[in-house]
């Protein structure tokens, strides 16, 4: 017996409208950590007064947190519209997706082939404006539309039907980021920036000794 059926566009809107999830979870973690670490590194500069590695470390930081993350998610957002292509030969894929207890049922209109999913294999649940969409650990998601489930009164039924049948699914911020794993990475930054200052402060106290082996120009010319 189905639970819950509802009719998807899956276009390119729809990758815009997820732009921000359709990366995963651990590429975000490790990119907060590389600017996290540039932006100490430059304010450990600073405090050595090393101005011009400051601000390299600060450029790159600034680099790492707006440049990067809009070409992966515009990467992305191509890349899936290149999939949909091959299968589908067209920019507009419509969907009918069933929910049943045992199993998620994915009917492509156009083409009238189905595909089945456990429950089990889903590890994210995302709410946006106009869908909720699941994913998997290897990020390939389903979306089911949200307006259609708040026209028939059945929003906060889907979500608890979710809640109960995917076990996988990370619901909080502890599941989702494990404190041993953001103990692990300030550590790991932590180590990593002591030993770049170290370096840096060594390198500077050789080049400050190496400058001073060479004789002032005015005394050299007794000026």
């Amino acid at each position: 017996m189905e639970n819950f059926e509802t009719t998807s566009v899956v276009d390119q809107k729809t990758f815009e409208e997820l732009k921000r999830h359709i990366r995963p979870p651990k590429e975000r973690l490790h990119m907060v950590a590389y600017i996290v670490f540039f932006l100490l590194l430059g304010l450990a500069c600073i405090i050595l007064r090393i101005p011009l590695f400051a601000v390299l470390c600060f450029c790159i930081a600034a680099c790492g947190g707006i440049i990067v993350p809009w070409r992966t998610q515009r990467r992305l957002i191509q890349l899936e519209l290149r999939r949909m292509r091959e299968v589908d030969s067209s920019d507009t894929m419509k969907t009918i997706v069933s929910f049943a207890d045992s199993k998620i049922k994915i009917l492509n209109e156009r083409s009238q082939a189905s595909n089945f999913l456990d429950y089990d294999i889903f590890e994210r649940f995302v709410a946006t404006e106009n869908m909720y969409t699941l994913f998997t650990k290897e990020n390939q998601f389903v979306t089911v539309n949200r307006k259609s489930l708040i026209a028939e009164g059945k929003e906060k039924a889907f979500v608890a039907f979710v809640r109960e049948n995917c076990v996988n699914v990370k619901w909080t911020w502890k599941q989702k980021y494990p404190p041993r794993k953001i103990l692990f990475v300030i550590c790991l930054e932590i180590i990593l920036l002591t030993l770049f200052v170290l370096a840096i402060y060594v390198l500077a106290g050789q080049t400050h000794n190496h400058s001073n082996q060479f004789p002032d120009i005015q005394q050299l010319f007794g000026l």
